[in-house]
């Protein structure tokens, strides 16, 4: 009690400093502080101190952080200097205190004219990382300190935490700042800068990159080497290690080794059971995307989903990244499968699922030969209600159609539905020629002769746009669906006829593909320069 108030910031802060964490003695400081009128008389800089030593030390304590909101909203913030708003943004984000008023007040002040000059390197990346760690999303703060940052060519101060934090902070919200971001690649490219970023600065950069789609080839080929190297791999704990995964799957780059490596590098941490679903989805998806089947990785992934309610703690988005992958890697573990299978079908889990998913869940069940009839009749059941098909994206048609044709699952509604949304006008101009012939297969192998549906199909895939990509696999199942279904398009048809023999598409033919074509023209038209080519 016979502290006074600089006495109790000063030795609130050098416990922290100093890293001794004595809740008992913080609380009795924070009583101290609420007791009467005390906190009134507190100045700008003992608030920013003892912020920063609740938040350096974790500890929240709710109501003496309220008391501090009203106080700094009280128009004390206008006395504060860079380093003290700095200090409290970071308090607040550190202790997870959301006070969108506060933010919005302390970003008013950060952009007085003249203010952000006074802000060092390190205190710019606390308070970019501090609206990013709250989710606070404020573009004119954003884009302040980034123009102010290129503007003055701070940079160069920036040592590769600062760099790391900022490109972090504005990934994280989505901020474009593309000078700012040109900058801190040019920084990166400074001999030996990237030795100096530890293991979570290094994954943190590279996810800024990727989240923001920044692909510069030659960067990230020094960053993906400088990653590979054993003494860096061994500082990458497993969320570095996953986060980075992510990343380069991401940013599109393609380097089987180093995939390899990093799913070996994850494995021997004996630490994925460590991860949260998303990172445990977002590495399964990484994998996948690039095509890399990692089976010691894969096989830990499915140990992971069949524990005991673990599934339960993923969101809709890790279920259907996890399956998709396991699909797209060919992992057919009817444990993980049959675990996730038994959670959608728990009331109300697969209609809070978004159309994508779902389209993703049952084009992996199919793909991996699994069926479940229930689980199929309940996907049928949440595309029927209001809404779904109009969420539904031309893939997601594709996806959910091909599904139940492969399993051989009959829903006449379901198909019946999808049908009148595909002819909706403009939707079809949306499809992908894949997706057209995915869907024209899918009804003919489930027997549905739909004739305005195929003709519509026939007819998109006629333009320039669809005719240009088609693959042999394409044509083969267009052609095939077309003839099985006893229907005519004599103009598709010679447009097929000519693509294959004129741009020498026969050539990628397998016998298998050939031998569809070519009964389909039997079937339906009589081509005999098709036939003298194949024969050829």
């Amino acid at each position: 009690s016979s502290f006074n108030n600089q006495n109790v910031a000063n030795t609130a802060w050098a416990f922290a400093k100093l890293g001794i964490k004595n809740e008992i003695l913080m609380g009795a400081f924070a009583r101290r502080i609420l007791r009467g009128h005390s906190l009134s008389t507190f100045n700008a800089q003992d608030i920013a101190n003892i912020v920063w030593a609740f938040a350096t030390l974790g500890i929240r304590l709710d109501d003496f952080l309220e008391a501090i909101t009203k106080r700094l909203q009280s128009g004390l913030l206008s006395t504060f200097n860079s380093q003290d708003i700095a200090n409290t943004a970071w308090g607040f984000a550190t202790l997870e205190v959301r006070k969108e008023g506060l933010m919005k007040d302390i970003a008013r002040r950060c952009l007085q004219d003249g203010f952000l000059a006074t802000f060092s390197s390190q205190a710019l990346a606390n308070t970019a990382w501090a609206f990013a760690e709250l989710g606070i999303r404020n573009d004119l703060l954003m884009q302040g300190i980034g123009d102010h940052i290129v503007q003055y060519g701070l940079l160069s101060s920036f040592n590769a935490h600062n760099i790391a934090t900022t490109a972090w902070a504005f990934a994280s919200l989505g901020v474009q700042h593309h000078k700012l971001m040109t900058g801190i690649m040019k920084q990166m490219r400074q001999t030996a800068f990237l030795t100096c970023f530890n293991a979570q600065d290094l994954a943190n950069v590279v996810w800024a990159f990727a989240t923001l789609e920044i692909k510069n080839a030659s960067l990230l080929a020094v960053i993906v080497k400088h990653v590979m190297q054993p003494h860096v791999l061994t500082t990458l704990d497993v969320q570095a290690l996953s986060s980075i995964s992510w990343s380069f799957a991401a940013l599109d780059i393609q380097d089987e080794r180093a995939m390899q490596t990093l799913g070996t590098s994850i494995v021997d941490t004996s630490l994925l059971q460590t991860l949260p679903p998303k990172s445990l989805a977002d590495v399964s998806w990484a994998f996948a995307t690039v095509a890399v089947h990692h089976e010691q990785l894969m096989n830990a992934v499915a140990r992971r989903i069949t524990e005991i309610d673990f599934v339960s703690t993923c969101s809709s988005q890790d279920i259907g990244n996890i399956v998709w992958a396991f699909a797209k890697l060919g992992v057919r573990d009817a444990g993980p499968m049959a675990a996730v299978a038994q959670h959608l079908l728990q009331p109300g889990v697969l209609s809070s699922c978004g159309a994508q998913i779902v389209a993703n869940v049952a084009w992996a069940f199919a793909e991996l030969g699994f069926k479940s009839d229930f689980l199929m009749t309940c996907i049928a059941t949440c595309a029927l209600q209001p809404g779904f098909l109009l969420a539904c994206t031309a893939d997601s048609v594709a996806r959910i159609t091909w599904a139940f044709a492969t399993l051989e699952i009959q829903h006449p509604q379901l198909m019946q539905a999808f049908s009148q949304r595909i002819v909706q006008k403009g939707f079809l101009s949306t499809f992908q020629a894949s997706d057209l012939c995915d869907v024209a297969w899918s009804f003919a192998k489930l027997g549905i002769r739909d004739e305005m549906l195929m003709s519509s199909i026939a007819d998109q895939a006629m333009t320039d746009e669809c005719l240009a990509v088609f693959t042999a696999v394409d044509l083969s199942r267009i052609t095939w669906a077309l003839a099985s279904l006893n229907i005519s398009h004599d103009s598709l048809m010679t447009a097929i006829a000519k693509l294959i023999v004129v741009k020498e598409v026969l050539a990628t033919f397998t016998p298998q593909d050939m031998a569809t074509v070519l009964w389909a023209f039997t079937v339906n038209v009589q081509n005999k320069q098709l036939t003298t080519a194949a024969v050829v």
